[in-house]
């Protein structure tokens, strides 16, 4: 059980840098800049560069994906353009809720066939 286990968390590991090379890819290809979301029409020129300068936008695609996969192993996920607000941090704010719902649709699931009045009082409690 333990080498299944094993053998599928090692498959998992290309799927994620996948999935987090697409992801990255998308949110560069927007049509909009950040930058002009955080500064507005109102910033100068030097604000522009200053802010691009801060948030690393000014290095190429390729050295920003590697900076930010290295911060990401480390659990350092960055900081939200929109609020400021450690990405990790707001993950982990939700993680509850999300955790919890996971585990009422299991338990819904899980409360049919026999002995489902058993389960059904199991998944009433882990949904309260």
């Amino acid at each position: 059980m333990i080498k299944l286990i094993g053998q599928r968390l090692l498959a998992m590991l290309p799927l994620l840098l996948i999935v987090s090379v697409l992801t990255f890819s998308f949110t560069a290809l927007l049509p909009s800049d950040p930058v002009d979301l955080i500064i507005g029409d109102r910033g100068s020129d030097a604000q522009y560069e200053m802010v691009r300068e801060r948030l690393g936008l000014n290095q190429p695609f390729v050295a920003r994906y590697f900076d930010w996969l290295g911060r990401a192993v480390q659990g350092d996920l960055g900081t939200s353009f929109f609020n400021s607000v450690r990405v990790t941090d707001a993950v982990l704010l939700r993680m509850p809720a999300a955790l919890s719902l996971t585990t009422g649709v299991g338990a819904d699931f899980d409360c049919r066939g026999p002995g489902r009045r058993h389960r059904r009082g199991i998944a009433s409690a882990v949904l309260d």
